[in-house]
């Protein structure tokens, strides 16, 4: 295998390590935040829907931070041309 691309391919699987290691962190999030709300009795749908969407909110930013981490990670890595 050519080395550069070797090196290529590792720079896309460590771009896609970088969003996958986010999956855990969200999963958690999800699970807690959503067990809180749904688990207290009487729980009004307006309160549940604003966590729900603070909850949405949270996520995104973590994914957002890890998808520009990634392709950071690919635009100083691949060539430009």
């Amino acid at each position: 295998m050519d080395p550069k691309l070797g090196h290529i391919t590792k720079s896309y699987a460590d771009a896609i390590a970088l969003i996958d290691d986010t999956e855990p962190v969200i999963r958690h999030l999800i699970e807690t935040r959503l067990m809180d709300i749904g688990a207290v009795p009487g729980t009004k749908v307006k309160n549940a829907s604003a966590a729900a969407k603070d909850l949405a909110a949270e996520i995104n930013a973590i994914r957002a931070k890890a998808i520009k981490a990634a392709f950071r990670l690919l635009r100083d890595v691949l060539p430009s041309k």
